[in-house]
């Protein structure tokens, strides 16, 4: 089964829904699953449109490009939130936002590139 990209627009809510609520232990292990993956995987879609490996090998690729992704946004957001004044550039939700605003541009980009194949 080929994941979708309107399933990962689902449990992006979901995911931004359940941290809203701070539900102790599922908010934990789904945050940690999605942005552990799902950045990865949007990227590799961008990159790569048919995989040429096994899913165990997409999986570590996806999960090696999630980390790139969030350490260089983080990265980003500390050097220009310091040199446009922001006091605290690694809040909470400076972070939050950074990252759910790119996965949904991530989201919207593999979107807009599916439907015009």
């Amino acid at each position: 089964m080929k994941l979708k990209v309107h399933h990962l627009f689902i449990v992006f809510v979901l995911t931004i829904f359940l941290t809203i609520l701070k539900l102790p232990i599922i908010n934990e292990i789904l945050s940690f699953i999605f942005y552990s993956l799902v950045p990865g995987f949007l990227i590799y879609n961008l990159i790569i449109r048919k995989s040429k490996y096994n899913s165990s090998i997409d999986l570590y690729l996806s999960l090696c490009l999630s980390l790139i992704f969030i350490m260089v946004g983080l990265l980003f957001i500390n050097f220009a939130g310091n040199h446009i004044g922001i006091r605290k550039p690694l809040s909470f939700f400076n972070i939050s936002l950074m990252i759910n605003l790119n996965i949904f541009i991530l989201l919207i980009l593999n979107v807009l590139i599916n439907n015009s194949e």
